[in-house]
């Protein structure tokens, strides 16, 4: 801990019962993840998406790894707009244990592979997603996120429950827009996804900065 003294405005705000005012981190956000915090959502997340890789590897009968929790404050419509290649998405809310909700993105060619595999295929896919390559990939997604839900019970030993997912392709080359969280700034928890022998590349968890606090 450190020996910093609260600013008078700080004491004020506590007093008034308002968030504490602070600095922005250094990303072009006014919200504020401490390390500790970064740490707790990092560690909530390796433990959540191992159980959800666990889930997939069991899908699509290929040893999968989820790790290396990377955790980033940025602005919703800085962080959509980054994306060069159709995602999917799988958007769920907490209804008990937490509050807020949970997106899930995954990108098209992985959308492909993680079908292909669910269809009995060896991986491989070419071209724009079908509806029955989105609709296995869907179902892949939706255990995931359920496991991930289960894994977070397990570790707050406290029941968490989710709304049903709901899911859908965003075309980025289209322009689509996408704005779950209204545009404003968000929590993104990258994750290093290794499906054996096809897959190496990131998965990303959004959530609102009140979410993310409440997790860590």
């Amino acid at each position: 801990m450190d020996n910093q003294f609260l600013s008078q405005e700080e004491i004020d705000a506590l007093l008034r019962s308002e968030p504490v005012p602070s600095e922005s981190d250094g990303s072009g956000t006014g919200i504020i993840l401490t390390d500790a915090e970064k740490d707790a959502l990092g560690e909530a997340g390796n433990i959540s998406m191992g159980s959800a890789a666990t889930s997939l590897s069991q899908l699509v009968g290929r040893k999968v790894i989820i790790t290396s929790p990377r955790v980033e404050v940025q602005k919703e419509k800085e962080f959509f707009a980054s994306f060069r290649e159709p995602y999917m998405v799988i958007e769920v809310e907490f209804t008990e244990g937490l509050s807020g909700k949970n997106v899930l993105i995954i990108k098209e060619n992985e959308v492909g592979v993680i079908a292909s595999l669910m269809m009995g295929g060896d991986g491989t896919h070419s071209g724009e997603i079908t509806e029955l390559e989105q609709s296995a990939a869907q179902e892949a997604m939706n255990q995931m996120i359920a496991s991930s839900a289960t894994a977070l019970s397990e570790i707050f030993k406290r029941k968490i429950n989710i709304s049903p997912p709901r899911s859908k392709m965003i075309n980025s080359r289209e322009n689509d827009t996408y704005e779950p969280f209204g545009g404003h700034e968000v929590v993104v928890i990258y994750f290093n996804m290794q499906i054996e022998g096809l897959i190496d590349t990131d998965i990303m968890q959004v959530m609102e900065p009140a979410t993310a606090k409440e997790v860590a």
